[in-house]
């Protein structure tokens, strides 16, 4: 019998699991009941819980086509900011065991998963820390428009990248224009 083919989540939640020296007593007790470090087990039949606890179980490889949006999950060796954890790309083209980024960087398939449309969000605006910057104009859910700034002292049109950061996560923004790509109407502009 073939080892359990396991996503990089459910993975990190056996290896929990299994260091506890968990039963599948206790498993089949708490069936699709998981909450926290320990939700992707509720993916899992008992069937298949005992063939990753008795057998084994490994990481699947992801199936990652040119053009896709896919996240690193695994530091690499080199030290290069290209390789650190998190990092959010567009796939130019991929072998049997790696994926090639726009700037011709090998990336190993098993260190990759595929990205959230948040962190293809934030990598298309190229934030590799996913957060807003001083400058950013935020349309709210209500229609409401912030000046992202960093400053204790605000008026009524502006906001922290904190306050930002939070009505994102609640899902309260519309839209983000980022300082970055707005474009200054000449001064002496006539038509």
């Amino acid at each position: 019998m073939n080892k359990l083919q396991v996503t990089a989540e459910q993975a990190k939640a056996l290896d929990l699991f299994v260091s506890k020296g968990t039963s599948l007593e206790t498993f089949t007790a708490f069936h699709k009941g998981y909450r926290n470090n320990y939700s992707p087990l509720n993916a899992f039949s008992i069937d298949q819980m005992a063939v990753a606890k008795f057998i084994g179980y490994e990481i699947e490889k992801p199936k990652i086509k040119a053009g896709e949006w896919v996240t690193r999950i695994r530091e690499a060796s080199n030290e290069s900011s290209n390789f650190r954890a998190g990092v959010t790309f567009q796939v130019n083209r991929t072998t049997d065991i790696t994926a090639v980024d726009q700037n011709e960087k090998y990336h190993a398939i098993r260190s990759l998963r595929h990205a959230t449309p948040v962190e293809i969000f934030w990598a298309e605006l190229n934030r590799p820390d996913q957060m807003p910057v001083v400058g950013d104009v935020v349309l709210t859910t209500d229609g409401e428009v912030f000046r992202v700034r960093d400053l204790r002292h605000l008026n009524s049109s502006e906001c922290t990248i904190q306050d930002a950061l939070r009505w994102i996560e609640r899902g309260s923004v519309k839209n983000i224009y980022p300082v970055d790509s707005r474009k200054e109407v000449p001064k002496n502009a006539k038509s």
